[in-house]
C-alpha cells in the first residue's frame, strides 16, 4: 500500500516540475523507506453490495454520496472520522431514474440525475445539507458531472448526451450553465425550473455541417449518422481556480472543450492526440494470459480519451491535468472495439502479425476498428488502443502535452 502511494506523490511532483522548466524531468526516485503512510481508519459501508457508492464530496464534516443501488443520496456524518455514520439517506425518484454525481458548497448540495430514457433531459436537484429540497433544474441528456466553481457563484454540468443502445437515438452534448444563487433561494416545492437567464446550455451546433467553426484534426467524430453535436459528449469538468474558465473533457472524441463560464461561451476545443507506445519510456504489459509482468514497447498508439481533469496554476502559468481513462463505444447497433487477436494486420506494417497477435504479445488488447485502415483494403494499416496507461499535464492556453507520466504508472 506504501509504495504506490508514495509513488503516485512522487509522479505528480516530476509532472509539475516539467511545468516549471522546458528541460528534461529527472526520472522518478522511489523512497525504499517512504514515511508517508495512507492508512484506514474507518469505513462506511451501505450494505447494498456494487453501484451502491461511487462519488463522494466532502463538506464540513459530512460526506455527500451517490447511491445508484437505490438512486438516492446517503449523507454521511464523520465528526467521528472512525465511525462514520448515514444522517440520512434522500431518494432521487421523484427527479428520474439514476444519480450520477454529487458536490457542496457551504450549505447546498447539487445532485445530477438521469432520466428514463437516458436519452431525455435530465435534472439538477438543490438540496440543503440536510437532503431538504431548494429546487430542481432541467438541463441535458445524460448529467455525468455537476460541480460547483471555486467562488460558489455557478453550477456546472457535463451532460453526455450518450445514444441509446440501438444508436437510432443520439441526444446532443452539452454543458449547462447555472447561476446557483437564484435556485438556492427558490424554495420551491420541487417542480423543474424551466430554461431562462439563469440556465444557459453550451452547445456544439457550431461544428455542425454549415456552422461557423471546424474542428482541429484528431477529434474523432464516429457515431453512424451524428453530427458533431451530437457526437461531442461531455464527461467531466475542471474549473480553473478563479472560476473563469472550464475544461470538460470528451472522452470517446478524444477532446477537451474550454468553456468561459461567465458568458456560457465555448472558447475552442483541443484535441488530444495520441501515444507512441513504441518510444521509450512508454512500455505496457499488453497481456493478462502470460502470468508475467512483461513491460516494453509495441506497435500501438494510445489514444488518451481521458475521464476526469483537475486545473492548476502555478510558475505563472495555467495547466489541466487529466487521467487518461480510454474509452470505447459498445452498444447494440454500433460498436467499434475488437481484440486485436481478431484483425486482419497489414503484412507490411506487421510482418510479424502471427507472433504479435498471440495471447503472449498483443493479440489480447482491446483496439478501436474506427480508425487504422487508411487505404480501405480491410487490413489494419496501424492501431489504436483505448487510454494512455498514464496521467498528463497540458498547457491551459492551447492544450499542448506539457508532460506525460509514460510507463510510470505500468511499472508501480
Amino acid at each position: 500500500m506504501r509504495r504506490p502511494i508514495v509513488a503516485v506523490l512522487a509522479l505528480a511532483a516530476a509532472g509539475l516540475a516539467a511545468c516549471e522548466t522546458t528541460q528534461p524531468v529527472d526520472p522518478v526516485v522511489i523512497p525504499a523507506d517512504p514515511a508517508v503512510v495512507f492508512e484506514p481508519i474507518g469505513r462506511y459501508d451501505t450494505g447494498l453490495g456494487e453501484s451502491a457508492a461511487e462519488i463522494a464530496t466532502y463538506e464540513d464534516g459530512r460526506a455527500y454520496v451517490t447511491n445508484a443501488a437505490e438512486n438516492a443520496l446517503d449523507i454521511v456524518d464523520l465528526a467521528d472520522p472512525t465511525e462514520p455514520a448515514l444522517i440520512e439517506r434522500v431518494s432521487m425518484e421523484r427527479y428520474g431514474a439514476g444519480i450520477n454525481s454529487v458536490d457542496a458548497k457551504g450549505d447546498v448540495v447539487v445532485v445530477a440525475v438521469e432520466a428514463d430514457p437516458k436519452t431525455d433531459p435530465g435534472t439538477v436537484v438543490f438540496l440543503d445539507r440536510d437532503g431538504a429540497l431548494l429546487s430542481s433544474v432541467r438541463v441535458g441528456a445524460l448529467p455525468d458531472m455537476v460541480t460547483f466553481t471555486p467562488d460558489g457563484r455557478y453550477v456546472l454540468v457535463a451532460n453526455e448526451g450518450e445514444p441509446n443502445d440501438d444508436y437510432d437515438v443520439d441526444p446532443e452534448g452539452t454543458i449547462t450553465v447555472i447561476t446557483a444563487q437564484p435556485f438556492i433561494e427558490a424554495g420551491t416545492d420541487g417542480a423543474t425550473t424551466s430554461a431562462n437567464e439563469f440556465v444557459r446550455t453550451v452547445d456544439f451546433r457550431a461544428y455542425d455541417p454549415g456552422g461557423t467553426r471546424a474542428l482541429p484534426a484528431g477529434v474523432r467524430i464516429y457515431g453512424p449518422g451524428a453530427t458533431p453535436s451530437q457526437d461531442l459528449e461531455p464527461e467531466y469538468i475542471g474549473v480553473s481556480g478563479d472560476s473563469r474558465n472550464a475544461y470538460v473533457t470528451l472522452q470517446e472524441n478524444n477532446a477537451v472543450a474550454v468553456i468561459d463560464v461567465a458568458t456560457a461561451r465555448l472558447v475552442r476545443i483541443d484535441a488530444l492526440g495520441t501515444k507512441d507506445h513504441m518510444v521509450a519510456g512508454n512500455g505496457l504489459d499488453p497481456s493478462d494470459r502470460d502470468d508475467a509482468i512483461a513491460i516494453a514497447n509495441w506497435p500501438v498508439n494510445g489514444v488518451f480519451e481521458p475521464d476526469s481533469i483537475a486545473v492548476a496554476d502555478l510558475a505563472g502559468g495555467r495547466y489541466y491535468l487529466t487521467a487518461n481513462e480510454g474509452d470505447t463505444r459498445d452498444y447494440d447497433g454500433f460498436g467499434e472495439e475488437e481484440r486485436i487477436k481478431d484483425l486482419e494486420l497489414d503484412p507490411t506494417n506487421f510482418p510479424d502479425a502471427e507472433a504479435l497477435q498471440s495471447d503472449e504479445q498483443i493479440g489480447r488488447l482491446t483496439a478501436t476498428v474506427v480508425n487504422g485502415d487508411v487505404d480501405d483494403d480491410g487490413d489494419y494499416d496501424f492501431l489504436e488502443i483505448p487510454g494512455g496507461r498514464s496521467f498528463t499535464i497540458r498547457s491551459a492556453k492551447d492544450g499542448r502535452r506539457v508532460w506525460d507520466s509514460g510507463d510510470h504508472l505500468e511499472q508501480l
